[in-house]
């Protein structure tokens, strides 16, 4: 009985991996089918778009105190 609940539970989560994993292929399509220039609010600043592993985070320097870039690091896989 327990076997059976564990496997049927293991069924809806594989499911719902699934379901999460094509929601996120349509959102990566339409984020590289957006074109950020067109949005109003964007029209005066800069965005600056990244594709990067999971696990990367960015570091953004305060500008006016630095002269300096963006840096991106992970501990997982490349950037």
């Amino acid at each position: 009985m327990k076997q059976q609940a564990l496997r049927g539970e293991l069924a809806e989560l594989a499911r719902m991996e699934r379901t999460l994993d094509q929601v996120l292929q349509d959102c990566d399509l339409q984020l590289r089918q957006l074109d950020l220039r067109a949005i109003s609010n964007f029209q005066e600043q800069t965005v600056i778009a990244v594709k990067a592993p999971p696990e990367t985070q960015m570091e953004v320097p305060d500008f006016s105190e630095v002269r300096g870039g963006l840096g991106l690091g992970t501990t997982f896989g490349s950037t």
